[in-house]
């Protein structure tokens, strides 16, 4: 039987980017969380949390998180400790976590892309939109297109480079995934 550990990858991913990077404002764990997914994806066909992305006007936003953002009984919300600074309009992650990391869902590959972005953005505000852009093959680009494509969806294929030598293995690889997840979780329907 497929198991699918993406919420656990998910809420790990969060608690990995809060202990490890100073993450000021919600735009930058969004934006980690998108370059982990996009880079794994990239490379394999399949992301790490099996989040679902669209374009905003600060940069590409998990929708499942942006819901819970502002759910004080989400687990998701539960999983991290939001705190709210004085002259702050959003609640931000603390960098203590209600749990400690636990690496056991992830892949030797997705660990090293993890580690990487938070040691790549420790200590930026957050990953610049034009950085996204180099990781990403321009997927949130184009998929925002100045302002056009605000709240569509970016979907993962935009991130397979069409001069990859594997790109036709990787597509294969995502199609397959995404076979997989809706006969394992039929409401998912067409996401990856």
């Amino acid at each position: 039987m497929f198991v699918s550990h993406n919420r656990d990858r998910l809420i790990n991913a969060m608690i990995y980017f809060a202990g490890g990077t100073r993450i000021d404002n919600k735009s930058k764990l969004f934006r980690l969380l998108y370059l982990l997914d996009f880079a794994h994806f990239r490379r394999t066909g399949i992301s790490v949390t099996g989040s679902d992305y669209s374009a905003d006007h600060l940069g590409p936003v998990p929708i499942e998180v942006d819901r819970a953002w502002n759910d004080p009984a989400s687990p998701l919300r539960q999983t991290i400790q939001f705190v709210k600074e004085v002259g702050r309009r959003h609640s931000i992650p603390d960098r203590t976590a209600s749990r400690a990391f636990d690496e056991s869902h992830f892949t030797p590959r997705q660990l090293r892309i993890l580690s990487d972005l938070a040691d790549r953005y420790r200590d930026a505000r957050h990953p610049d939109l034009t950085e996204v852009s180099e990781e990403d093959n321009a997927a949130y680009a184009r998929s925002w297109r100045d302002g056009e494509g605000e709240h569509q969806p970016i979907p993962y294929d935009l991130a397979i480079s069409d001069t990859d030598p594997h790109a036709n293995e990787i597509r294969e690889a995502a199609r397959e995934a995404r076979l997989l997840e809706q006969k394992t979780h039929p409401a998912r329907g067409e996401s990856a």
